[in-house]
């Protein structure tokens, strides 16, 4: 979806330049027939923002007609025929372009993101998951406020659970932003991959130093040296095995409500 909503971007912003660039070759071309760039600039802005039979398009068309002979009338009834066309069709992209972004606009998503980025207090819980899921569950009975930060190719039906969650890379500074991570208390990396919970960490970090973290790995000895770089709680699911996981991360970064 994402890639079809950027060419449709890409399409409309092409259109502009090329009504941009139209714009001053049909006003040259038509000054160096009229010689009036007054009128003829009235008349071309006219023409291209759909402003039919003024005074200027009168006045324009007298001089067409009744000054030249046809060695200027018809060079200036061809550049006005080619510039209105030209006009349509661009329009006509640009309309189609934005009916085409409408119908594959995620709207629910940009309401969200706008929600997230005004959350204070809350957690970020970064992918959905078994775990992530018994960790919201103990933020709602503590009725703390959260966001889940999805992967771009997760299909988990949050919006359906009526959970806030927005799609984005937990690694990506403006993704981390979305999230209001400068607000928020805490910040939970519970992907299987270690990587980029690392790297997410290190993010966090960076844009909040006081935020809470905890990270899930897999390996011990990566647990003990991500102290280092920021993160206050690392987690082993191995290591939990039998136990509340989520329980014991609410515990853990202290969401307390209040």
């Amino acid at each position: 979806m994402e890639t079809r909503i950027e060419e449709t971007y890409n399409v409309m912003i092409l259109a502009f330049a090329i009504i941009m660039v139209l714009i001053p070759i049909t006003l040259l071309l038509l000054w160096h027939y009229t010689g009036n760039l007054y009128l003829v600039a009235y008349a071309v802005l006219e023409s291209f923002i759909g402003v039919q039979n003024t005074a200027a398009s009168y006045d324009l068309g007298l001089i067409a007609f009744a000054t030249y002979g046809l060695d200027r009338l018809v060079p200036v009834l061809s550049i006005l025929v080619v510039a209105n066309i030209g006009r349509t069709l661009m329009l006509s992209f640009i309309l189609a372009a934005v009916l085409d972004s409408l119908e594959y606009a995620n709207f629910e998503e940009l309401i969200n993101r706008v929600k997230a980025k005004f959350l204070r207090n809350h957690v970020i819980i970064c992918e959905y998951n078994k775990i992530a899921e018994t960790l919201i569950k103990g933020l709602k009975s503590t009725r703390v406020p959260f966001v889940v930060v999805e992967n771009k190719n997760a299909k988990t039906g949050l919006d359906e659970k009526k959970i806030l969650s927005f799609t984005g890379d937990p690694t990506d500074h403006i993704t981390m932003k979305l999230a209001g991570i400068c607000n928020a208390r805490a910040i939970v990396f519970v992907s299987e991959n270690d990587v980029e919970n690392i790297l997410g960490a290190i993010v966090a970090r960076k844009l909040n130093p006081k935020i809470k973290i905890m990270s899930r790995l897999s390996e011990a000895g990566i647990s003990k040296k991500t102290h280092h770089i920021g993160v206050d709680i690392t987690v082993i699911p191995e290591y939990l095995a039998g136990l509340g996981m989520g329980e014991y991360i609410v515990k853990k970064v202290g969401v307390v409500n209040g």
